[in-house]
């Protein structure tokens, strides 16, 4: 058993692999972009007319996204709430299952110990209960704090750049910001399946017109098919426009299903745009989508995108 915690994250392998050789400044970041805070913003995500930033005066993704740092833990990651995350001894699926993890747990720490298992790749764990043991590394996300992610003053900019990068359907500058581990999730509602875009996708992301199935309307058996520009591009552009970032939160107005995080993300943060219904319009119609985001190496990348809306 191992008892000192920065032996252990020294030997951290995810962070090795993330580390940066570059100090990147954020004067220029800070110079143009307004601070967050976790309480609504009122920053517009596509400024109008005039107000137009040039691409020449815009920050380069490298420096919104900021320098490398070490994570201090890690939490479980998409695992359902119903599910646990099974700790193996020795690593692999064939290995003995010594210990449960919960889809929420936190305060995990690295050994420094990995292996490869076909294209999968294991990592040895410890827990604060003296748990040791081996799980995926695909199953792991670097611990941080709702305060910290409420107040990062790289997240507005990041999303600008990326409400930008939809609009122009620029899938190559888009990538700059996502995750290059995961890819993009993408659920068109929240209660249906994920559909996944791997990170070597999403510079095509608009040019690629196959079908995805994005799951069934609520309360019937009509399947949602249709590619990501035809069908989530406008759906975000309309809250971009009009929405307002909120930390954290899910801001609803009438549905049939709650609007809830779902647990498989819980250990990731997320800004939410929302548009509400009209006033004496239908109640149904309003909408707001979820940017949810994964840190690499202390660094935001956009991960998952998730819609909720009136159902009916």
């Amino acid at each position: 058993m191992h008892s000192d915690p920065k032996k252990l994250l020294i030997m951290n392998p995810i962070m090795q692999r993330w580390r940066s050789t570059v100090t990147i400044s954020f004067v220029m970041f800070l110079a143009v972009m307004p601070s967050s805070a976790c309480t609504r913003q009122s920053v517009p995500l596509i400024p109008a007319g005039d107000e137009v930033v040039p691409p020449t005066e815009v920050p380069p993704a490298a420096t919104l996204l900021g320098s490398f740092e070490q994570a201090e833990s890690f939490s479980v990651a998409w695992i359902a709430e119903d599910e646990t995350l099974k700790v193996h001894n020795p690593a692999g699926i064939a290995g003995t299952v010594i210990g449960e993890l919960a889809y929420d747990r936190s305060g995990i720490l690295l050994t420094g110990r990995s292996t490869s298992l076909g294209s999968s790749r294991w990592v040895e764990i410890e827990t604060p209960d003296g748990l040791l043991g081996w799980v995926n590394e695909r199953n792991l996300t670097e611990t941080v704090r709702r305060e910290a992610f409420c107040t990062d003053d790289r997240i507005p900019g990041v999303l600008v750049q990326v409400i930008r990068a939809i609009e122009a359907r620029d899938g190559q500058m888009l990538s700059e910001y996502v995750n290059p581990e995961r890819g993009l999730i993408v659920r068109h509602d929240w209660w249906n399946p994920e559909v996944l875009f791997t990170y070597e996708e999403i510079p095509r992301l608009f040019q690629d017109q196959a079908d995805r199935d994005w799951g069934v309307i609520s309360g019937g058996n009509f399947r949602v098919k249709g590619s990501f520009d035809e069908l989530i591009r406008p759906l975000i552009l309309e809250i971009a426009e009009t929405g307002e970032p909120v930390c954290d939160e899910l801001p609803a107005g009438i549905t049939t299903r709650p609007a809830v995080w779902p647990g498989e993300y819980i250990s990731l943060h997320y800004r939410a745009f929302h548009r509400p219904a009209p006033e004496n319009g239908n109640p149904f119609n309003w909408r707001t989508w979820a940017f949810a985001f994964e840190y690499i190496g202390g660094r935001p990348y956009l991960t998952v995108l998730v819609q909720y809306h009136g159902d009916i």
